[in-house]
């Protein structure tokens, strides 16, 4: 499911920008300059039958000590948001995407990184 909603992600205007890791980011010195998106698998609901609605969670990061990076990364959380509601994810043989609410954030990590976070249902 990360991968199909990575395809989807990639198709996002602006997410070019943004460094994709799986899971996990280790932040260091190699990657100070990057913008990052990390997707998670989370558990989601019962499955109906055959139906399946597991839930990804996106957490999008600035640049390493660019506390100013918060306004272009909550653009982007919203421009991912915004992107959902009107696809719904069909390109990528997604049956429904759904955003479970809005962006959070801003969070700061300890080395000064804006972050916000986003949580989705997909329906497969």
């Amino acid at each position: 499911m990360i991968n199909t909603f990575a395809q989807w992600f990639q198709t996002i205007p602006g997410a070019s920008a943004y460094t994709l890791a799986r899971g996990q980011f280790v932040d260091s010195t190699d990657a100070a300059g990057q913008f990052v998106a990390i997707i998670q698998q989370q558990g989601g609901g019962r499955p109906v039958d055959v139906i399946q609605f597991p839930q990804i969670r996106l957490t999008l990061m600035g640049r390493r000590d660019q506390r100013g990076d918060v306004l272009a990364v909550e653009q982007f959380a919203n421009t991912v948001l915004k992107t959902a509601l009107e696809t719904g994810g069909l390109d990528q043989c997604i049956i429904h995407l759904t955003p479970l609410g809005s962006a959070m954030g801003p969070y700061y990590t300890a080395e000064n990184r804006p972050v916000f976070g986003l949580n989705f249902e997909l329906i497969k």
